[in-house]
């Protein structure tokens, strides 16, 4: 195993750590939810991560002969883009401008897609570096269920700023995971 591979590996732990943030701010205070609105609102995060990782490794699939040569850099810049959107959305308090009501489904369901937009430019990454989409899928899924049922769970035992620097280490270790892959 190279150093690539490591690199592709921790990439969806990374990616899970920010729906830690997302569920804190979501969970925070407010009445308690209906039992099994947690584990549904981490499911879905999880799930909609997954699919979404997925389809932007199909979707590299498709645009991979027009980069031809140039896998590295244009995995390189789709990690740094992901890197930028996450630090920006960490420095203007994104997590907690969009509180929404965690117990209806649909509302759930159009938070879990929005929030999952970052791995569909990582399952392009995933794809140009030849990594592998099972292993990266089942790694971003289960990281992404215990750091969001955290999030939701213990919200107010962590305070926002926590929740902050957990989704700005995502950040910055995904920076360090792109130029990782230029120092190779």
């Amino acid at each position: 195993m190279g150093i690539k591979d490591i690199l592709v590996f921790v990439l969806p732990v990374l990616l899970g750590m920010q729906y830690f943030n997302y569920a804190l701010a979501n969970a925070r205070g407010g009445e308690k939810p209906k039992p099994g609105t947690y584990m549904k609102g981490a499911l879905l995060f999880a799930l909609s991560g997954v699919i979404l990782l997925v389809a932007g490794y199909f979707f590299a699939g498709i645009i991979s002969g027009y980069v031809a040569g140039r896998e590295l850099y244009v995995s390189m810049v789709m990690l740094l883009l992901i890197s930028v959107r996450i630090i920006t959305g960490v420095y203007k308090n994104r997590a907690r401008q969009r509180i929404y009501n965690i117990e209806s489904n649909v509302m759930l369901l159009g938070m879990a897609v929005a929030f999952s937009i970052n791995q569909l430019f990582a399952g392009v990454a995933v794809k140009l570096l030849n990594g592998s989409i099972a292993s990266n899928s089942k790694i971003l899924g289960i990281s992404t269920l215990i750091f969001a049922l955290s999030g939701f769970v213990n919200a107010n035992r962590f305070s926002y700023n926590q929740g902050k620097i957990v989704e700005s280490l995502s950040g910055i270790g995904i920076m360090l995971v792109a130029l990782g892959l230029y120092l190779i």
